[in-house]
């Protein structure tokens, strides 16, 4: 028989001790319940983030920082999308009233900001919406949303700027990931854009995170377009991808780089080969080889 301890950690009711000040009329009320609010749950354990959501959902909370997410007052502004962040990335329920809560425009307005972390915390909210379902994606998608993404990435890879704004450009390839995984029958002419984009991006000398979710979104867009792949016929991009393979100080690129010639290999027997004779089978050795519980 199993007995528990009678000590009770925190639960998500202490959410509610927030919730008069951000519902007030006072503005200097509601930017101290805001900041509060936030910061508790930004600290709460994520096993009870979803029912705090769904308190501030039932007493109206959430309502109230739709308004303040349009607001002219910055500090709100700013305190609103990073509670819409927390309800774009729970559970469908909450990613669906984000979703409908009249923030759209603005999310995608914002991703032209002069503010640097307002696009980062919009591109958030939005990749995390078209990562949640198919209706999301597609709204989204039509209102040019990836097109936006896309373009952005572009420029700033075009003026070699992606580790000047590594945060944003990080955000910028999670998001657009998460349209090639959801938006069903993306154009071909857009996917193949976005795969050289990638491939460009991937022999630049940039941040291991940056080229992690490159890694992902090109395994993705080998896996969906019958046209991709092409790039990785060509030797200085073989062996890039190898390189990435053998680089033991970051297990993340060595996942996300053997995902993508797990793509690869399924799609043809000439990706099979080009990888092959860009030493593929030393670097898996290398791997096979690595001792336990190293990196």
């Amino acid at each position: 028989m199993a007995f528990r301890l009678g000590l009770q950690g925190p639960s998500a009711e202490e959410v509610t001790k927030f919730f008069d000040n951000v519902l007030s009329d006072d503005e200097f009320l509601q930017i101290s319940g805001t900041d509060e609010l936030v910061k508790w749950l930004q600290a709460a354990d994520p096993a009870i983030i979803n029912d705090a959501l769904d308190l501030m959902v039932t007493r109206g909370v959430v309502k109230r920082f739709a308004q303040f997410f349009r607001s002219e007052n910055l500090n709100l502004q700013d305190k609103a999308g990073i509670v819409f962040g927390f309800l774009s990335c729970g559970d469908t329920r909450h990613a669906t009233i984000a979703y409908n809560s009249g923030i759209l425009t603005e999310c995608i307005d914002r991703l032209s900001s002069g503010d640097l972390d307002t696009r980062v915390k919009n591109a958030w909210i939005l990749g995390n919406l078209a990562a949640d379902e198919t209706e999301c994606a597609v709204t989204l998608l039509s209102k040019g949303v990836l097109n936006i993404m896309v373009d952005q990435l572009a420029a700033m890879t075009t003026s070699n700027d992606i580790s000047t704004y590594i945060q944003y450009s990080t955000m910028l390839l999670w998001a657009i990931n998460h349209f090639l995984k959801s938006a069903p029958e993306l154009p071909t002419p857009l996917i193949l854009r976005i795969q050289e984009l990638l491939c460009t991006i991937i022999v630049m000398n940039v941040e291991d995170c940056v080229l992690e979710e490159c890694c992902y979104g090109l395994a993705t867009i080998v896996q969906i377009e019958p046209l991709a792949g092409m790039p990785f016929l060509d030797n200085k991009l073989s062996g890039r991808l190898m390189r990435l393979v053998q680089r033991g100080s970051n297990i993340n690129i060595q996942r996300a780089s053997l995902q993508l010639v797990g793509a690869l290999i399924a799609k043809s027997d000439d990706f099979t080969t080009r990888l092959l004779q860009n030493d593929m089978l030393s670097a898996l050795n290398e791997l096979i080889e690595h001792p336990l519980g190293e990196d």
